[in-house]
């Protein structure tokens, strides 16, 4: 039975959650605008594998428009003869009483075999014409010159048909889920208290599965595609979350709520980033957090359907959580359990994430100069907290500036006395500044350098006749195979990458301030330096 106070707050939560539902309710339908757009509808047709597209085939398709506006169609095709295929396929359009409304001829040079990126696409067929909605069409396709030796078949039985209009349905059920979250807050919890525990703890449990989805919905990531074992590795960062806020909690419900908030918050922080720079959000990103909150005003915010329906989720989750009835805590003695999970599930990420190594073992491959591509194909969480450990650079065994200056002092010295510029007289001489020319060429290589080995005829004329006003010679790096930018900056500031942890991206995490660099030295010379990338951009 109830208490006069416990039935007073759970009145109160109910209205401040309908009250959150009413507004998330106004919010979403104020987007309906993204609901406006690509509407597509699969159709199958009766072609099988072995059917050869050549002259004789032909294939009808009876449909009804979903929109006003058709954009294009698409089907998938083996084509083993590829860009050298002969013939076209000739497409026709034509309403309920047999007039043609369009017609179009497309070379079998340009059907070409299915790719899956976010299901699969096709040969397309673009349309582009206003159709009647509602109305009954006939679509036929006809092979027209083309032989049967190309050996061009369908690769699979259906038809896509892309529309361009309001998803009405979609913006509905949207709708309908949120009003539903009003009938879940109200809805009597008549579970006695042995069952309100056991199906709370059941949220806790299933807390970390649920801020994993989230969170690749947010980055728009297919979960299917990552697999069990990536999932899995993802799920680790998830439970060493959740642990964390429940030693500190001591309470199921708070840390379960802390972590979906959390994990969504980021999950919103990254997809606006993403939405704005192109590349995801990243450990080096919040150490310039002050700089970004400056600039976020000046950005136009906008969200997709799967943000709309991760609010859904949430609030779905937390009504939940929150409408049960859970335990009190552990004693003293018994918050050591937590503190003990804590501490090996913390082992257990340190131990999976410093290991570089080992992850690419696993097939989890890190591209810090784009981690966009490594959080789709092995998850936000593993990349993200994989990436920590670039954000401490140990110092090497035996560094001091003292003895920098020493190792350096000889160098100085010859240096001084090579660039000095100043005559027995005490007037300066005049002296030109040189033109500094700088080429990299990352697939340019001298073998030799490995071991003498003659051939029949020199194979870098043009290099080795550099001899006139040429200084040249053998530069000794520590990067190999990739990473562009860390050649770049070893040939630039002199400093070397084996002292920074390995795989990190010297500039997007080590450097903060302005680093001594030959750029540096030419400005103080009154040099301007520019710098050409492959595309042709000047950077400075």
């Amino acid at each position: 039975m109830l208490t006069r106070k416990n039935e007073k707050k759970k009145h109160i939560f109910q209205w401040i959650g309908l009250a959150v539902i009413i507004l998330y309710f106004i919010f979403a339908a104020f987007q309906y605008k993204i609901f406006q757009g690509d509407i597509f509808k699969a159709y199958k047709i009766d072609s099988p594998e072995t059917e050869v597209v050549c002259d004789g085939w032909e294939k009808k398709l009876e449909f009804t428009a979903a929109q006003r506006e058709l954009k294009y169609f698409e089907m998938t095709y083996l084509n083993p003869k590829g860009d050298t295929a002969q013939g076209h396929v000739q497409a026709e359009i034509k309403d309920s009483s047999g007039k043609s409304v369009w017609k179009k001829d497309f070379p079998a040079s340009e059907m070409r075999k299915g790719i899956y990126a976010r299901g699969i696409q096709g040969t397309v067929y673009d349309v582009n014409k206003k159709l009647k909605k509602g109305e009954s069409y006939n679509l036929s396709l006809k092979a027209v010159d083309m032989p049967k030796e190309q050996n061009i078949t369908a690769r699979r039985p259906d038809l896509t048909m892309h529309y361009y209009g309001f998803n009405i349905i979609k913006f509905c059920m949207l709708l309908g889920a949120i009003l539903m979250l009003a009938v879940l807050l109200w809805i009597p919890n008549k579970f006695n208290e042995k069952w309100n525990l056991y199906l709370s703890r059941a949220m806790f449990a299933v807390t970390p599965v649920l801020a994993f989805v989230l969170l690749e919905r947010f980055n728009q990531t297919s979960i299917r595609n990552l697999g069990v074992f990536k999932s899995s590795v993802n799920l680790l960062v998830y439970i060493l979350l959740l642990a964390f806020f429940f030693l500190i909690t001591n309470r199921t419900k708070i840390a379960s709520f802390l972590t979906i908030i959390t994990v969504s918050l980021l999950g919103l922080a990254n997809y606006f980033v993403v939405s704005f720079r192109g590349i995801d959000l990243m450990p080096i990103d919040f150490t310039s957090i002050r700089t970004a909150a400056n600039v976020a005003a000046g950005y136009e915010y906008s969200i997709n359907t799967a943000i709309l329906w991760n609010g859904v989720l949430i609030l779905g989750f937390l009504i939940v959580l929150f409408r049960l009835k859970a335990g009190k805590g552990l004693k003293k003695k018994q918050r050591l359990i937590p503190a003990a999970v804590f501490a090996g599930m913390l082992l257990v990420n340190i131990s999976v994430f410093s290991n570089t190594q080992r992850l690419r073992e696993w097939g989890i491959k890190i591209k810090l100069f784009n981690p966009s591509v490594s959080c789709k194909r092995n998850g936000y969480a593993a990349i993200f907290t994989a990436s920590l450990k670039f954000l401490v650079a140990e110092k090497p065994e035996g560094y001091s500036e003292e003895k920098v200056e020493q190792i350096m002092k000889p160098y100085v010295k010859k240096a001084e006395e090579e660039n000095r510029n100043i005559n027995v007289s005490g007037k300066k001489t005049t002296k030109q500044t040189p033109n500094v020319i700088a080429v990299m060429n990352e697939s340019f290589s001298d073998l030799s350098v490995l071991g003498d080995f003659k051939t029949n005829q020199d194979y870098m004329p043009f290099y080795h006749s550099l001899k006139k006003n040429t200084i040249k010679g053998n530069m000794y790096m520590s990067s190999f195979g990739g990473q562009t930018a860390n050649s770049e900056f070893e040939f630039l500031t002199g400093s070397s990458m084996a002292f920074l942890p390995g795989g990190s991206v010297a500039y997007q995490y080590q450097v903060k301030d302005e680093l001594g660099s030959l750029t540096t030295t030419l400005k103080e010379q009154h040099i301007w330096p520019a710098a050409i990338t492959g595309r042709l951009c000047i950077r400075c």
